[in-house]
């Protein structure tokens, strides 16, 4: 929409609200803007505040207070984002798509985020369409608990990840005191124990490996 309205000269005459549900960390929200957002109404972690607020697992205060603290955090880590890259203001942080895109199909890209650098390719439109399928049939199902994620982060009970804090502990503990035990113990943790990588010579020949790759020559 926002490569859209730049083509049709309506850009500047007309605002993007983005009214979602998925919105709900700072990365998050400054994604959103970085590729033409005006504002952002994340509804549904306003909802979850409020249940949390309703339910006691936040103790104390009111729906107004939570929602302004909410915003503040939000706030600060955009702000803390943008400073980053050199810029000190929202407006001047719109739409300038200063982030690099991994993992998604140069279909997706040329259609959605025209402009923006993408080296690594990866998922097409049907398979962003089976995952919102997958969470909607979860959603639905009261039999099954709510999973809060963990692909890309560590969440206490998630995927492991090579830089969970307990391995990130032992490693700096290692480094930090030069002593060999210490690092046996960070080298026995689950990050480290998987099967060693075949060698090449093992899996292909060098011939067909290189035979795949051409050679670029310069015109005389």
């Amino acid at each position: 929409m926002h490569h859209r309205l730049i083509r049709e000269g309506l850009r500047c005459d007309a605002n993007i609200i983005t009214e979602t549900g998925t919105i709900r960390d700072p990365h998050q929200f400054a994604m959103l803007i970085a590729n033409g957002a005006t504002a952002i109404y994340p509804y549904l972690a306003y909802e979850c505040l409020q249940d949390m607020l309703r339910r006691r697992e936040i103790p104390s205060g009111d729906s107004e207070t939570l929602a302004k603290s909410y915003r503040r955090g939000i706030n600060k880590g955009l702000y803390k984002i943008i400073s980053k890259m050199g810029i000190s203001t929202i407006a001047s942080y719109r739409g300038a798509q200063l982030f690099e895109i991994v993992g998604l199909h140069n279909d997706v890209v040329d259609l959605c985020f025209a402009g923006s650098l993408s080296r690594v390719e990866g998922i097409r439109f049907e398979h962003l369409q089976k995952d919102q399928q997958l969470l909607a049939k979860e959603a639905w199902n009261q039999r099954k608990p709510i999973r809060q994620g963990g692909l890309l982060k560590y969440i206490h009970g998630g995927e492991f990840h090579a830089y969970n804090p307990d391995v990130v502990k032992k490693l700096h503990e290692a480094v930090e005191s030069s002593d060999y035990a210490r690092y046996k113990e960070y080298h026995q943790t689950e990050v480290n124990d998987r099967a060693p990588m075949r060698a090449a010579r093992s899996v292909e020949a060098d011939a067909r490996i290189r035979s795949r790759f051409r050679s670029m020559r310069s015109s005389p």
